[in-house]
């Protein structure tokens, strides 16, 4: 990435980041709530799931905000290690839903797959995160 400003570099990651956390985002709302809804299962409990879920929604329109923000307008190098800890959470919720519809048969199955992608992918996030926050660094020292 030679002849590249860091600041250009921190953009890139941090925009990447945030849309990988938004599809994620997107595809919870359209892909896993419908059926995790209409879960009939013996001792689901489909209300608190779609919650849950509203709730890994909100927290990754948040995180994209900051982390776009946080390099775009604040210049600061903290706030995309904050945002790299709550992908990872992020993902970390993702994986642990998926284990357990894994378990409740084939009617969940589209939604296990998408949220082990969308854990996937916000484990990627957070990798770019700590790219954001701590890329230029690298790119000084290689100079």
């Amino acid at each position: 990435m030679r002849g590249l400003n860091p600041l250009t570099i921190r953009r890139t990651f941090a925009g990447i980041a945030a849309v990988l956390l938004l599809l994620v985002a997107v595809v919870v709302w359209t892909v896993v709530i419908g059926p995790v809804s209409t879960d009939t299962t013996p001792g689901a409990s489909p209300e608190a799931s779609v919650i849950a879920f509203y709730v890994h929604i909100a927290a990754a329109f948040g995180t994209s905000f900051v982390l776009v923000a946080s390099v775009t307008l604040l210049g600061q190098r903290r706030w995309p290690v904050f945002a790299a800890a709550v992908a990872l959470l992020l993902g970390l919720t993702c994986i642990d839903a998926a284990n357990e519809f894994a378990k409740r048969g084939p009617d969940l199955e589209q939604a296990t797959r998408a949220l082990r992608l969308g854990a996937g992918a916000e484990a990627l996030a957070a990798c770019l995160a700590i790219a954001t926050a701590f890329g230029p660094l690298w790119h000084r020292t290689r100079q």
